[in-house]
């Protein structure tokens, strides 16, 4: 049980560490530049 724990722990902080990438770099396109509303809805949609 201690070894499933211990992997499924690693997966949880892979995973993390993948989708902190992602919603950096969305909050660094959002504040980029200008976006129109549509763009900024797309942006946020990705983001949450």
């Amino acid at each position: 049980m201690e070894s499933i724990g211990t992997l499924a722990s690693g997966i949880a902080h892979d995973f993390n560490n993948i989708l902190g990438v992602i919603i950096g770099n969305a909050d660094i396109l959002m504040n980029a530049a200008e976006h129109s509303d549509k763009t900024r809805r797309r942006i946020g949609e990705q983001a949450s």
